[in-house]
């Protein structure tokens, strides 16, 4: 995880994930923001896996957020998913 500045932080979450499940995963901002900061995340995948694997984020305040992973395939994988968060 790295803290850009006051409005901006980055990082990557590793999750492993079973066949055909979701998963969800508490995220902690290094730094608290001065409000809920807008996130955006996505899997890193090779062309091959595309659409087998889903993100998404909920639960945004101004100290973290819940990354959620879904595999859609029949095999346990372990992902990386990239994330930002910025703030006005």
């Amino acid at each position: 995880m790295r803290w850009v500045n006051d409005s901006l932080a980055v990082g990557i979450v590793h999750i492993t994930i079973a066949a055909n499940t979701r998963t969800s995963v508490p995220l902690t901002f290094p730094v608290a923001f001065p409000t809920a900061p807008k996130v955006i995340a996505a899997v890193r995948q090779n062309y091959d896996n595309l659409g087998r694997f889903i993100c998404s984020v909920s639960s945004i305040t101004a100290t973290g957020c819940v990354i959620h992973a879904e595999n859609k395939t029949t095999s346990q994988v372990d992902i990386s998913i990239d994330w930002i968060a910025v703030c006005k």
